[in-house]
Order: C-alpha cells, then sequence, then structure tokens
C-alpha cells in the first residue's frame, strides 16, 4: 500500500501521487470514465518487473514478494540494477463506484479550472448557468462577488489553502446560499478529488494536487482542438487586448511537466488562429511589438554579459532575467530529448502553415525591419562608443 513507508521509500511516494493525480485526471477529462472511490484500500503499487499479467493471483505474487523484500530501494530498480523511481504501476481495486462525463461535462471542468486561475469568477458563474447549475434568469453578480472573496487564489494560495478540498468547501459555501442545482456527476468529481487528497495528505502533507493537475490541464488547453476550450485558451492568455506572457510561460512550463511530450506543432496551430483572425488587430500588433522588444532586450543583455564575462576575473557578473528565463523555456522544451524526425516535421509543418498566411507575413516583414533598424542603431551606438573611448586614450597618452 502507498502509505506503508517501509515499503515504499518517500521519493517514489511522491512519483506515484503525481501518477495517481494524472491517471485521474486522464480517466475523467479524456476518457470520461473515471474510477470514484481512490483511497487506500484501492490503490496498490505494484514493481514493474512483478506485472507479467493482470491477474488476481500475479498481484497477489507481486505482494508477497514485495513483503519480503527489505532492501526497498533496490526492490524498486530495473531489472538491469538501475535506480528508477518509475519503476512501478499502479494497481487499481474494487470498480464498484465508477462514474462518467460527457464531453461537454468534460470540457466544462477544464473551463472551470482556467476561470479559477484567472479569478474570473463572473466567467465562472456564467459557466455554471451554461451547465444547469444555475436558472439563465438567476442574477449572477452578487454570486461572482461571494466567490471572488471566498475562495482562495487556486496557484498562489499558502499550502494550507492550496487543495481541491477548500476550493470546493467554499465553492459549497457560496452554493449553500444561493439556488445552485448540483448534478450528480459534479458532486461524484468532489468526492473523487475529495478522496484523492486524502490519499495525498496522508502520504505526503506538502504535496499539491492543484499544481500536480495543472500541468495535464495545460497540455490539454495548448494541444486540444476543441471549440469549448478556444476561449478558455484565449482568456487565459489575453486580457482583452494585452498578452499575459507570465501565464503563457506558466502555461508551458507547466505543458512539459505533464508525461507525455507537449505536441508544439498542435499548440502552434491552436494559439497562431488567436493572433491571425480578423478581430485580433490591435493583439496582434501588442504581441509582435512585445517579442520585437523581448529579442532586442535578450539580445542587448547577451552582449553585455558577455562582454562584461571577458573583462572581469571573478566572481563573475550576474546572468540577466532575459538570459535566466529563456535558457529555463528551452530546457523545459527539451527536457524529454530532441524531438523525433516526424515530430520536427510537424512543427515545420505547422510554422510553414503559418507563414503562408498573409497576415502572418505582413506581421513578420514588420518585426524583422524593426529589429534590423534597432540593430543597425545598436551597432553605429556602439562604433560611436569605440570612438569616443579612443579619442580618450589618446588625449591622455598625449
Amino acid at each position: 500500500r502507498l502509505n506503508a513507508r517501509d515499503k515504499v521509500p518517500p521519493p517514489l511516494a511522491r512519483k506515484v501521487l503525481e501518477t495517481m493525480v494524472r491517471c485521474t485526471m486522464q480517466q475523467m477529462l479524456h476518457h470520461g470514465f473515471y474510477h470514484c472511490d481512490v483511497h487506500l484500500g484501492n490503490v496498490l503499487v505494484i514493481r514493474s518487473r512483478d506485472r507479467s499479467t493482470s491477474n488476481s493471483a500475479n498481484i497477489g505474487s507481486a505482494r508477497r514478494k514485495r513483503a519480503a523484500t527489505p532492501e526497498n530501494q533496490e526492490y524498486w530498480q530495473d531489472p538491469d540494477g538501475r535506480g528508477n523511481a518509475e519503476g512501478f504501476h499502479l494497481c487499481y481495486l474494487d470498480f464498484g463506484m465508477m462514474s462518467e462525463l460527457t464531453r461537454a461535462q468534460r470540457y466544462g471542468l477544464i473551463e472551470g479550472v482556467v476561470h479559477l486561475v484567472n479569478r474570473d469568477f463572473d466567467a465562472l458563474v456564467r459557466l455554471y448557468v451554461r451547465l444547469g447549475f444555475l436558472a439563465a434568469d438567476t442574477d449572477v453578480a452578487p454570486i461572482a462577488d461571494a466567490m471572488r472573496e471566498a475562495v482562495p487564489d487556486a496557484l498562489n494560495a499558502s499550502v494550507g489553502q492550496l487543495n481541491f478540498s477548500a476550493v470546493f468547501e467554499k465553492l459549497g459555501a457560496v452554493m449553500f446560499r444561493y439556488p445552485f442545482a448540483l448534478p450528480p456527476y459534479y458532486t461524484a468529481v468532489m468526492r473523487c478529488f475529495a478522496l484523492l487528497e486524502g490519499v495525498t495528505l496522508q502520504v505526503d502533507p506538502q504535496f499539491r494536487v492543484v499544481q500536480a493537475a495543472f500541468p495535464y490541464i495545460a497540455a490539454r488547453l495548448l494541444v486540444d482542438d476543441a471549440p469549448e476550450l478556444r476561449n478558455a485558451l484565449r482568456a487565459l492568455l489575453f486580457d482583452g487586448t494585452s498578452p499575459r506572457w507570465d501565464r503563457l510561460e506558466t502555461l508551458v512550463l507547466s505543458a512539459t511537466k505533464d508525461k507525455s511530450r507537449l505536441d508544439l506543432a498542435r499548440a502552434i496551430r491552436r494559439i497562431s488562429p488567436l493572433l491571425l483572425s480578423d478581430d485580433s488587430d490591435v493583439l496582434r500588433k501588442r504581441v509582435a511589438g512585445d517579442i520585437v522588444d523581448a529579442i532586442d532586450t535578450l539580445m542587448m543583455d547577451s552582449l553585455s554579459y558577455l562582454v562584461a564575462t571577458t573583462r572581469s576575473s571573478s566572481p563573475p557578473p550576474r546572468e540577466p532575467t532575459t538570459m535566466v528565463r529563456t535558457r529555463r523555456m528551452l530546457a523545459a522544451l527539451s527536457q524529454n530529448g530532441p524531438p523525433s524526425g516526424q515530430q520536427a516535421f510537424d512543427i515545420v509543418s505547422a510554422l510553414h502553415d503559418v507563414s503562408k498566411n498573409p497576415v502572418a507575413q505582413d506581421v513578420a516583414l514588420d518585426a524583422a525591419l524593426t529589429l534590423a533598424d534597432r540593430f543597425s542603431r545598436h551597432c553605429a551606438a556602439f562604433v560611436l562608443d569605440l570612438t569616443r573611448r579612443g579619442g580618450t586614450c589618446r588625449a591622455h597618452s598625449q
């Protein structure tokens, strides 16, 4: 069992918890059919090399072997002897309490998470109306105000507040005061996450289910072509006509933490229509301007850092923030290794399709001209600076 600390070492236990959360999200939001009674008695951890088939005899054999093996760290190693915290399988028991979610309900849950992250409770209450939790003629303004006051920030709250139980409890307190009609599927989802969180708290009190679940949701937002999620992605990434670059960075960094590789080609095809549509002219110009500014700043910061590094002995100069954030993003995108040939081809194809759009061509041309102009100005300023320094040195020598 997962809470058997003498059998499942803490580093492995945390990996298992992350896998449990990912399995629940996959069952619930992808398949729409999930186990909603995930307490400690219904989940076993089985070493991968003991799982030849799924019958109960082999499961019992695996449990007997584990109980008789005192060297737990070695037990969880791969057969070749290398330590591997992924060398396990989860075994779910007791399928007497299962639940289903329709497509609309699954996407509604993802939208709800996005609205909680954005703290956009007006949109959250409108979602509740659309899903039938509230009557169409309900005055939503006071409900949104009550939720805004009661619910903590879903990403920035303290560890004590950052859990589904606390969010559901505070949402439930507001729902109790207003004419909500909660459908059975919603109460089943609440029960599932409450039990899941109970398991994590017994195993690792510092484990945060919300942040473990968000990478899966982030990956779905970036690659899922469903029309239901288009507005959710737009609301997450853009505040009206202003891009939320910190949200995009968080979304990409979170999505790359998901077990499967982030599909960059699908993400490009997913985000580009949001910027190239006819009603996104102002937003498109701001995004292009921000990108040009970022490239210009990164270029100058990198050059200044390089010059400072060659001139100073010790201590080395501090790396600029722009370089740190760029390196972190590139490391996240490449953490699963370089893309395969097919993946690279898909990315190039997606970029090629975007480049054929006349609007994208105009934006790229304007950005290239602006960068070229700035680069020429920087070069001229650099030459003038060298000239002044050379004149000053000659004057001192005379």
